[in-house]
């Protein structure tokens, strides 16, 4: 048993995973990409926590070592199941990892390629439900439920993926996350492979299911915008790490870290008196590369040798007297960040 924090569904401490790089005919081992490095958060019971950052960061790389399709480097991922109890993802035998993992379900980015082009909306919907031994009839009924739930007619059944649209397609993808009454649903970009028209509907789908089904969420995307419509707490990574979070009103009030701020400043705003002035220049540098110092130092406009000297912890701002509000800054309570 751990002291997870009260009402904590999923609590992440110090995830690391590094991937080896192998060089040479012997293929000996040269260096890591250290995809995900040192990350922790949590996600409370009913919370909708996203993860944000530019392409490359990590975030889909974290959820995969969460459940296990990657393993993890080190670390720990608790994660509270209905009975109450507590217990160490990263620890499991793989008979009591299947047996947890019905309790996560997992919205992939791409609906077009999630699903099965060759099999009925009703056996890529059953398949969760095949794999745990459900009964074919008790099956039926469960899909025709689900796909009740999330704006579809049962009828639709018997129809194969191409005869749906790309939004609909989604409602699938939930519909079989959900197959198995998950308390924890992972949403992997779930609305960036999909029209701007389309993306509100999912979102607000996502948000009714979280309510009607006590859900909780690890909401994982690149648009600040949408983070900021559905979740309730961020986590902004950048390079494998997590550089700032916060609850979302105060993270987009009040944000406190140079990367966070950037990525703020290069979202259009629907104002052709105000001009466009993206502050965040050159690319994400390689996770291989990562040494002392702050991740962000080689792009952040307020670097200082000490940013580049040493790496700067995660930590509550002192200004935030909610200790809720946590920054990897040298700097953090010095700048005047624009939201």
């Amino acid at each position: 048993m751990s002291n997870t924090p009260h009402e904590a569904i999923l609590d992440v401490r110090h995830l690391k995973k590094y991937f080896p790089i192998e060089k040479g005919f012997l293929r000996r081992v040269a260096g890591y990409v250290r995809a995900v490095d040192d990350v922790s958060f949590s996600v409370r019971k009913g919370q909708t926590m996203g993860l944000v950052g530019e392409s490359g960061c990590g975030k889909t790389t974290t959820a995969w070592t969460i459940i296990r399709l990657h393993e993890a480097t080190a670390g720990e991922v608790y994660f509270r199941v209905r009975d109450g109890e507590i217990l160490d993802m990263a620890a499991l035998e793989k008979g009591r990892l299947k047996e947890i993992r019905r309790y996560m379900g997992v919205v992939f980015q791409d609906p077009y390629a999630s699903l099965n082009p060759r099999k009925t909306v009703l056996d890529i919907v059953a398949d969760p439900l095949l794999n745990y031994g459900v009964k074919r009839g008790e099956r039926e009924a469960r899909v025709a439920e689900l796909l009740t739930m999330v704006g579809l007619d049962p009828s639709t059944m018997p129809r194969y993926p191409h005869a749906f649209s790309g939004g609909q397609r989604q409602r699938i993808g939930i519909a079989r996350a959900l197959a198995l009454s998950p308390s924890l649903l992972i949403a992997d970009e779930p609305v960036s492979a999909l029209d701007v028209s389309v993306q509100a509907q999912i979102l607000n789908l996502l948000s009714d299911l979280r309510d009607k089904l006590g859900l909780s969420y690890l909401f994982i995307a690149h648009d600040l915008s949408v983070i900021q419509h559905i979740c309730d707490r961020v986590a902004v990574m950048y390079m494998g790490s997590i550089v700032e979070e916060a609850d979302t009103e105060v993270l987009f009030s009040q944000p406190a870290h140079p990367y966070t701020a950037s990525l703020m400043a290069a979202l259009p705003v629907p104002d052709p008196h105000k001009p466009w002035n993206p502050k965040l220049n050159g690319e994400v540098g390689k996770p291989s590369e990562t040494g002392s110092g702050c991740v962000f130092a080689h792009r952040c406009p307020y670097a200082d040798q000490i940013c580049h000297d040493e790496t700067p912890t995660l930590e509550t701002k002192t200004t935030d007297t909610k200790d809720s509000h946590l920054v990897a800054c040298h700097f953090a309570d010095e700048l005047q960040l624009d939201a």
